[in-house]
């Protein structure tokens, strides 16, 4: 079984890829402190400009600290009126040092009564250390702003995105355990269907 590091401590990032790891029993996802390492994870500053830059810093960063193929991705909510930001500042759009609470208030100030409030969240994730190039995969998963936040579930921007086909947040919805194709569900599932032959 090959043993793959996810680079990441979000639990609810890594129950998604758990979930979908699941099905490809050639593969142990495990976490940064289930390797055992005497030093601390590497802190990584995503300079990049694009998720894929963002994404590939990580896991490099990662794989030179654990010496196993690693997994790492980059997410942002993206909105058609605001030209595609957040984006890659998602996680830091009102500044350091991040606070998902006033990154939304950002949000909803800058939307403000306007109609169009379609958006998507964007997922790339990229595994390096398994064969020479890194492998990349992506997930969208479009729907649209709230006017205002409700739910407690998942994280981030989930309590004020409302997924397409839906009535209510992502957070809701999590927090009832309703089973979704979310942005990185989606990433993930091309990514172990790209990386299955090299199990």
């Amino acid at each position: 079984m090959k043993e793959i590091l996810f680079a990441s401590t979000n639990k609810g990032k890594y129950a998604e890829i758990l979930e979908v790891a699941a099905a490809f029993a050639n593969f142990k996802i495990v976490k940064p402190d289930e390797l055992g390492l005497p030093t601390p994870e590497p802190q990584v500053e995503e300079t990049g400009s694009t998720y894929e830059a963002n994404s590939l810093l990580k896991a490099q960063a990662y794989h030179l600290w654990a010496g196993i193929p690693v997994i790492a991705d980059d997410t942002g909510l993206e909105v058609t009126h605001l030209n595609g930001r957040p984006g890659v500042f998602s996680a830091r759009y009102a500044g350091e040092p991040q606070n998902s609470q006033k990154n939304i208030e950002k949000l909803l100030g800058e939307l403000g009564s306007e109609t169009n409030r379609a958006a998507r969240f964007m997922c790339v994730l990229t595994l390096v250390g398994l064969k020479s190039d890194p492998i990349v995969a992506l997930g969208s998963f479009k729907g649209h702003i709230a006017l205002a936040p409700s739910g407690g579930g998942g994280f981030g921007y989930d309590s004020v995105f409302i997924p397409k086909g839906e009535s209510e947040s992502l957070g809701q919805l999590k927090s009832r355990g309703v089973p979704l194709k979310t942005h990185r569900i989606l990433a993930a599932q091309e990514l172990f269907r790209l990386i299955s032959k090299y199990a």
